[in-house]
């Protein structure tokens, strides 16, 4: 439902007035002053326009060579549209005859304005010329008459200007202008409604109230120390400043800090924290120990991998030196002295057994043996040392002897990397001959 539905309807109905309709049909405005019409196109030889007449509501015309002004645009002390430098208007009557004045009053910027030019336009017209105007009631214009009286009667009972006649203490030509006496006019100041209000309104002070309702209270107590120290408040200490620059103790400093005041809260997820990181640590010491495990066991492959190389060297360079003495000497080796010419590096890679028995030990494990027996003679060291009862069958102790003369167990260095299986000795040997390699065998088998 709209904002207008919802108003009441008009009592009253008002319609603006408008000029008078003439009351004939030929009773029509009459202009006695001519229009010039215009020529058409081609035939406006010797035409020159000098009004706005002239013009037909349109422009200027090219083909006519005269200064123009269509509408007064452009002319020299121009003042408006359809204003004329004589100021003179056209005569108009209406169908009685009678001269029309509304004209002048309609000039100018009025020409498209409403006027009221006669007592006519002033009187309102009846929609229905029989019909009479609706009166209030009663109690309508005893309403309206109690305004117009109220607003009557204040006007009438405003309070009126008072006339003073003022002559000043000290006369004189220099005081008051030289006058003698003033007359001053005192009134009423005009009041403007919308102006805020220049005082502070102040409340009164409340008046004292009800007394308070008496409480029954238990008779006081004596205070013990404990709820002294419990009342006591520790004086405030500042983290920040000290401008007397007392020395506070550390006691008073954490007492003002009120931290001992706090209730220490253990969040329970500690528990679960500190779990989780022995667990963690349990699986983090396993999987290092797996891992040493692990690389113990790739070092023992590794380690266990060498030696077999070593060995599988050491056979290689024996069967190498087997093949030499075979071509040098051209018959086959026993196994005794096969064995007699490789050294102790080659038998300890090879596991082979110690050929000899205890008369095989170096002198300086014989010496270390007599350290241990505390200065004993070699009758007692030879006493607990084992000696078989018999020999071995296909031993030649012989060798064995004079291998002890030639002097202690000495160790060859490790052939070159280029050459790991002594080819290049190989070569040159089978290259010098049959006795050079003779030489060589001999050489070979002093070798230690």
């Amino acid at each position: 439902m709209s904002l207008l539905a919802s108003l009441p309807a008009p009592v009253q109905s008002y319609e603006a007035p408008e000029a008078p309709a003439p009351s004939a049909p030929g009773s029509a405005v009459h202009v006695k002053k001519l229009t010039k019409e215009v020529p058409p196109y081609g035939r406006r030889q010797g035409f020159v326009p000098r009004r706005v007449e002239d013009y037909g509501d349109g422009g200027a015309f090219p083909e006519v060579h005269v200064a123009q002004y269509p509408l007064e645009m452009g002319r020299p002390n121009q003042r408006g549209p359809g204003s004329r430098s004589d100021q003179t208007l056209a005569l108009t009557v209406n169908a009685d005859g009678e001269v029309n004045y509304d004209a002048i009053v309609r000039q100018g910027k009025q020409a498209q304005k409403w006027a009221a030019t006669g007592h006519k336009a002033l009187v309102p017209k009846l929609e229905q010329l029989n019909s009479e105007m609706p009166k209030p009631d009663e109690e309508e214009v005893a309403a309206t008459a109690k305004e117009t009286a109220a607003a009557l009667e204040a006007l009438v009972n405003r309070k009126q200007a008072a006339y003073i006649r003022y002559t000043p203490a000290n006369a004189g030509g220099a005081h008051n202008s030289g006058a003698a006496q003033r007359i001053i006019k005192m009134q009423d100041a005009a009041v403007d409604p919308l102006e805020p209000p220049k005082f502070r309104h102040i409340k009164v002070p409340r008046g004292p109230g009800s007394p308070p309702v008496p409480v029954m209270h238990s008779p006081p107590r004596a205070l013990t120390a404990r709820d002294q120290a419990d009342w006591k408040i520790p004086p405030c200490v500042s983290n920040w400043k000290n401008s007397k620059g007392y020395t506070i103790p550390l006691d008073k400093r954490l007492a003002a800090d009120g931290r001992g005041l706090q209730e220490i809260q253990i969040n329970d997820q500690f528990a679960s924290f500190s779990e989780a990181l022995y667990v963690a640590e349990q699986k983090a010491r396993a999987s290092v120990d797996a891992r040493a495990r692990m690389q113990r066991e790739l070092l023992a492959r590794e380690k266990e991998g060498k030696e077999r190389e070593l060995r599988e060297l050491a056979a290689r360079a024996a069967s190498a030196r087997r093949l030499e003495a075979k071509g040098a000497h051209g018959h086959k080796r026993s196994k005794l002295t096969r064995d007699r010419d490789r050294d102790i590096g080659e038998r300890v890679a090879l596991g082979q057994a110690r050929v000899g028995g205890g008369e095989a030990l170096s002198s300086a494990a014989a010496r270390r043996d007599e350290d241990a027996d505390g200065g004993a003679g070699p009758s007692d060291a030879a006493e607990r040392r084992f000696r078989p009862d018999k020999g071995f069958s296909g031993v030649d102790y012989g060798a064995a002897a004079a291998a002890r003369e030639d002097g202690p167990v000495q160790f060859e260095a490790d052939a070159a990397e280029a050459d790991p299986f002594g080819l290049d000795a190989f070569l040159s040997d089978v290259r010098g001959g049959k006795g050079h390699a003779s030489e060589g065998g001999a050489s070979s088998s002093k070798r230690h």
